[in-house]
Parts: C-alpha cells; structure tokens; sequence
C-alpha cells in the first residue's frame, strides 16, 4: 500500500515542532487497509516476528471504520503487526522521509505517537507477562547483524493493576545484551538494563477504558515519553550513559497485544 498523501493532513505536536522533527515520515490514520495479509506488498504492516512471537493470523488483525483491530489468541508474549517485513528494511535517517520499498519501514530519532484504546482489566486472561496492550520499538541491529548489545524502546505497555479495574503504564528504553541462534533468536544468557522509573501508574491524564495518544520524543540526546501531549518520563541517552545503543540502531515498530485482549489503534503519525 503506498503512503497516504500528506497534503492537508495533520501537523506534528508542539514537542515534535520543538526538536525539529517536522518531516510526515509515516502517517497511517487507517482509512486504507496498510495492514498486509502476507509478508509481500507494499504495506505499513505486516506480521512478521523477528524473536519467535506468535506470527499472527490474518483473521486476527483488519482494517475496519477507520481503526486497526488486533484480536489474537495468541498466548504467552505479546504478538502483533511490525513496520518490516524482513531484517533488510529502508531505514529513514534524521531529517529524510522514510521510503517503503517492499522491505518495510524502519527509523532512526523522531517523534513517535500513537492513539489507541484497550480495554482495563484485571482478569487472570490478562495477567502481567502474559498478554499487553503496547506500542513500541526495535532495534534492528540485533537479529540482523547479530550485534551483542541492542535498544528497545517500549512507547507504552499497559498492564494491569491488581484487584482493580484499572491498568498501570510502562514506558520502558531497554539496552539488551544478548547472544544469537543462527536463525536470529535470542540464546544464551540475556541481560537487560532499562530505567526503573519506568512504570508510571495510571497518570491522572490518562483516560482510562477510552482512547489515548502516547508519544515518544527520541533524539541523539533524550528519550522522553508523553501520555496525552503530558510529559511523563525522561531518559538521558548517549556513548557515556547505560543506554549507548539508543543513539546507534535504526528500529522497527510493532503494534501487539496478547491473548483476548483487543487492541484498536486510530492512528500511527512518525515525524522526523
């Protein structure tokens, strides 16, 4: 599916403007269905799963009234839809419009926003590390070149609260450390070091059983998150702090969630 035209359409958030992330590298409001049924096409989306998840079904995800449902019965880690379709993507770097050539769509810094709704719950269908609505971020570094040390930069991951309706907000930048199958997957022992200022709560902001937008400003300096166009959290990034591969890797969205908890996503807008 080619990129939907920008012309008229909508402006980036005055934090984007700020940083100087300005470029529509992908503007997805889902009026066309971008999301593909194979790993072939031009498309936004594709099932493809780099780390062993559940490879959706096509009858778990579709384009419907403007919003992209995820439905899965997947169990265990949280599966989806990624912006590639192979460890070879078009890479967008500061500043140009990413280009989707068939390989899909990956990105170095920008401003990264989302708006979408779950539903809160605290059933033990929903049990933390068993399924999750989020949006977030690979780097492509890892399985493809195999590289020891790599980002993920979770946007949000929401998970639920015990005895309570509600569910609390991750906003989480990992710096993995791992080794390699040959097929790609992870192996041997893995460590992870992310900012434990991470989980957030239900930020007053937050509308809770409705739609939200979360943003991510992520620049050569900073990762900063945002509920809503509210500022929450801020990670310094760089060569001489714990997270040096936030400035290095190109990486992957996806968009997922875990077993019967459906997802709707309005919009995905990456400026750059």
């Amino acid at each position: 599916m080619q990129e939907p035209s920008h012309n008229g359409g909508p402006a980036p958030p005055a934090t984007a403007v700020a940083a100087g992330y300005t470029h529509p590298a992908l503007i997805d409001d889902f009026t066309e269905d971008t999301a593909a049924p194979t790993m072939l096409g031009i498309y936004n989306w594709y099932p493809f799963q780099p780390y062993g998840a559940p490879v959706l079904d096509p009858s778990q995800y579709r384009v419907k009234d403007g919003l992209l449902i995820i439905d899965t019965d997947a169990s265990g880690y949280s599966s989806g839809l990624t912006s590639i379709n192979s460890l070879e993507p078009a890479i967008s770097r500061p500043g140009a419009l990413a280009c989707n050539t068939g390989k899909g769509l990956a990105f170095q810094f920008g401003y990264f926003e989302c708006r979408m709704k779950y539903e809160n719950r605290s059933s033990p269908r929903a049990a933390k590390g068993q399924s999750w609505p989020a949006f977030w971020a690979n780097g492509i570094e890892g399985p493809q070149n195999r590289t020891s040390t790599y980002t993920e930069l979770d946007f949000v991951e929401a998970y639920p609260i015990a005895s309570s309706p509600y569910v609390s907000i991750a906003c989480t930048l990992h710096e993995w450390t791992r080794g390699w199958n040959p097929d790609g997957t992870p192996s041997g022992k893995n460590h992870d070091h992310f900012n434990h200022s991470n989980t957030i709560g239900a930020p007053p902001h937050l509308k809770q059983d409705d739609f939200n937008v979360f943003g991510c400003l992520w620049s050569p300096k900073k990762v900063q998150w945002f509920i809503n166009n509210y500022p929450i959290i801020e990670v310094v990034v760089g060569p001489d702090t714990p997270y040096p591969s936030a400035v290095k890797n190109a990486m992957y969205l996806v968009l997922g969630t875990g077993k019967n908890w459906p997802l709707q996503i309005d919009w995905v807008h990456v400026w750059q």
